[in-house]
């Protein structure tokens, strides 16, 4: 695995939902799937708006959503300053400074490489 030091956070909700709409849609379709979130989706700007939302204050669905798809996130701590992640399966391993900026950036990566699984 190739380690990196990557002290900023690049999970954004918008960058998310413009440049990964196949792993986006499959969010939506899989959020779906849960009682009352189909409440949201009579408002498409409502909608937008709360999966970023989830993006930035539920780190659990997406835990969830990437195992489900099999693409399961792993944060382990490092030593006392530094977090890591890596996507199971993934070659690449990443260091950050904190364990919120390591899933940022770990969620970041699974939206990616889902993305490229659901492009071929």
């Amino acid at each position: 695995m190739s380690e990196n030091k990557i002290k900023t956070p690049s999970l954004n909700g918008d960058k998310i939902v413009e440049q990964y709409p196949l792993s986006v849609n499959v969010f939506k379709e899989w959020l779906g799937t849960f009682p009352n979130v189909e409440v949201l989706g009579k408002d498409a700007l409502l909608y937008e708006q709360s999966l970023k939302a989830i993006f930035y204050f539920s780190p659990r669905a997406l835990y969830d959503f990437f195992d489900d798809m099999g693409n399961e996130l792993v944060i382990n701590r490092v030593d006392d300053t530094y977090w890591s992640y890596h996507i199971v399966g993934s070659p690449h391993s990443f260091s950050a400074d904190s364990r919120v900026a390591a899933e940022e950036l770990g969620f970041g990566v699974a939206f990616e490489t889902l993305e490229n699984q659901l492009a071929k």
